[in-house]
């Protein structure tokens, strides 16, 4: 995915406001600076998420009433805020600032797919696996702190370079989804597990989505990475695909020779 796009992320705990009147504030502050869009998307899990919640208190009634009829709104820097949900959010390539709110892992999926924005703004509802493993994988900007360093996702360098060698190989779009390619990342695995290379495969998806793979196709990945750690049976390729000494040759890439 795009690594240029500025991820923020508001922590909330539950039904709070302030993170929510933070957050347009936030947009519409990165709005009046964009340089290709200063529209944003509202973007909630369904319509009933702005009805009597905090959202509503944030936004106020005059403007939920609006979103809820289709109708985008004048943010202060000139720009539009218009409403999507997940039934509606379609344009992946939508150059507007992304403001996620109660987000859940279907909808970071859904904005870790999105390539083209310039910002992503998120606050969930709380912090719970999905958005500890998103702010993992992002090292988002969370306003109020200082920006500290990304985390170091793969520690060991063979599996990184042995990813590394996946992704060119795969096509990143489709993923997994073609048998061949999950073949062939099965074969990658059982090659790192049999001379026990030591993986996480919440870390290889992690690492995944930080290298231009789509989400769909990163939960693939660790879905291969975790059935291979717990000895699952995956079909092989047809043919050898990877070399017998692959594994010399990916130590030595990892000692940078």
């Amino acid at each position: 995915m795009n690594n240029k796009i500025k991820r923020y992320l508001i922590p909330a705990d539950g039904p709070e406001t302030l993170p929510i009147i933070q957050g347009l504030a936030l947009v519409d502050e990165i709005s009046k600076k964009s340089e290709d869009s200063k529209d944003a998307i509202l973007f909630i899990p369904t319509k009933q998420n702005i009805k009597g919640t905090t959202l509503e208190t944030a936004l106020g009634t005059e403007v939920s009433k609006a979103l809820l009829k289709g109708k985008p709104v004048k943010l202060p820097s000139g720009g539009n805020l218009k409403l999507e949900t997940e039934n509606t959010f379609r344009n992946l390539w939508t150059k507007d600032i992304i403001f996620g709110v109660y987000v859940n892992k279907k909808m970071l999926d859904k904005i870790d797919s999105v390539n083209n924005t310039s910002a992503v703004i998120v606050i969930p509802w709380t912090m719970d696996e999905d958005v500890i493993e998103w702010k993992k994988t992002w090292n988002p900007e969370i306003p109020g702190e200082s920006q500290t360093t990304p985390e170091k996702l793969i520690d060991n360098p063979v599996v990184e370079e042995a990813l590394k060698i996946l992704t060119i190989s795969v096509n990143l779009p489709s993923g997994l989804t073609e048998s061949r390619y999950k073949s062939m990342a099965a074969d990658l695995f059982r090659i790192l597990y049999k001379n026990n290379e030591k993986y996480d495969p919440n870390h290889i998806r992690a690492w995944a989505l930080r290298n231009k793979w789509m989400p769909k196709g990163a939960d693939q990945l660790k879905d291969v990475a975790q059935a291979i750690l717990d000895r699952r049976p995956i079909a092989r390729s047809k043919m050898p695909v990877w070399r017998e000494d692959l594994i010399d040759d990916l130590r030595k890439r990892a000692k940078g020779t």
